[in-house]
């Protein structure tokens, strides 16, 4: 790749997509450099994804880049980075979605289990087996292997297993391409590489007792895409806040897309249950309500066009026409957000993030 691989981007996404390059760099170090990456990884596998792919669909005319993925490496990241998106997919329903992470449920149950089903007190051995490990940062819940399966786009333990040796040594030479080659405007931070300093645990469940903590037990079907969406909010706000990375670009634009997508797939849990009649306990209700009261929640979910901008570096072109050629990539932000300063979207989605957690926390019977 020559120094000017990245000469034909605007200049805004030019800007982005190295603020997005030092972040994903600067985050794999980060937590390579924990005691408990093996942990940790889990979490951050859909963004680093993300950044990949769609930084590869902008890069892609450049041959040192298309070389370095084969077709099957890149499905398998592609159907990684869509777990960014979290429950909300074009070609999926809700419940598809659904039934998808309660496959790895039931796969998962089955790998644990099936070993005392013939053995010498194995219904004994079965009722105390656990088949759930859940992840937590500082108390909140970040992970699970259900949820480090799903991310990765795979259903059994063998396959989560086997995928860790592949796809992923393409991932990291592809960034490390990038690191060495793009026309960076600054060097890597080294100092924000520190890893993450809060306490990692971990905790070993019965499944069918986990998703039928608080409120889950209404929603049975939703029961695991509830915790999806708990994990990716907890990550986002505890972990990748604890990094602490100099540059705010890209830690708000994980940000949003979890908010946006966190509305949204709680909109769609919420309007799934109405066609079949279902009846809401008053703690389910309760919760939705108060989900859809946080403030600025409605005006977020009307913000597709500045969704879609810093998902794929390009504004629509009826607002990419509005823009001055110098335009910097914050005002591009700030337009698509109807003139509001990015400081103000960017506490609000603070404000979000903290509200969002502490409500399924609380729903989930898993506040501290």
């Amino acid at each position: 790749m020559t120094k000017n691989a990245g000469n034909h981007l605007q200049l805004f996404a030019k800007e982005a997509l190295v603020a997005d390059l030092i972040y994903v760099f600067g985050l794999i170090f980060s937590l390579k450099r924990s005691a408990k990456s093996g942990l940790l990884i889990f979490g951050s596998h859909p963004f680093i994804s993300f950044f990949v792919v769609e930084s590869y669909g902008l890069l892609r005319h450049v041959p040192e880049i298309t070389a370095i993925f084969s077709d099957e490496d890149m499905d398998l990241v592609r159907s990684s980075r869509h777990r960014v998106k979290l429950l909300d997919n074009r070609i999926r329903s809700i419940d598809e979605v659904a039934n998808a992470l309660n496959e790895i449920r039931a796969a998962h149950s089955e790998y644990f289990l099936s070993p005392h089903r013939d053995s010498r007190l194995g219904w004994l051995k079965r009722a105390l087996q656990p088949d759930l490990a859940v992840f937590f940062y500082d108390g909140h819940l970040i992970s699970s292997t259900h949820l480090s399966t799903y991310n990765l786009g795979k259903i059994t333990v063998e396959e989560m297993i086997a995928i860790q040796q592949q796809t992923w040594v393409s991932v990291g030479n592809y960034i490390g391409k990038l690191v060495g080659h793009f026309p960076l405007d600054e060097e890597i931070p080294k100092s924000s590489q520190r890893s993450p300093p809060g306490i990692v645990s971990t905790k070993d469940f019965k499944s069918d007792q986990f998703y039928t903590r608080g409120f889950l037990n209404d929603v049975p079907l939703h029961a695991a895409s509830l915790v999806a969406i708990l994990a990716q909010v907890n990550y986002v706000h505890f972990v990748f806040r604890d990094l602490a990375f100099p540059d705010p670009l890209t830690f708000f634009k994980f940000k949003f897309v979890t908010v946006y997508h966190a509305f949204s797939s709680l909109k769609a849990i919420n309007a799934s249950r109405y066609p079949l009649a279902t009846a809401l306990s008053p703690a389910s209700a309760s919760f939705f309500t108060r989900v859809f009261d946080i403030p600025g929640s409605r005006w977020l979910r009307n913000l597709s066009p500045l969704r879609n901008y810093l998902v794929h570096y390009k504004p629509e072109l009826s607002t990419e026409e509005k823009l001055r050629p110098s335009a910097t990539h914050v005002e591009v932000i700030e337009s698509l957000a109807g003139d509001r300063k990015f400081e103000d979207i960017d506490h609000l989605l603070d404000q979000q993030l903290q509200q969002l957690s502490q409500l399924l926390e609380e729903g989930l019977n898993l506040s501290r």
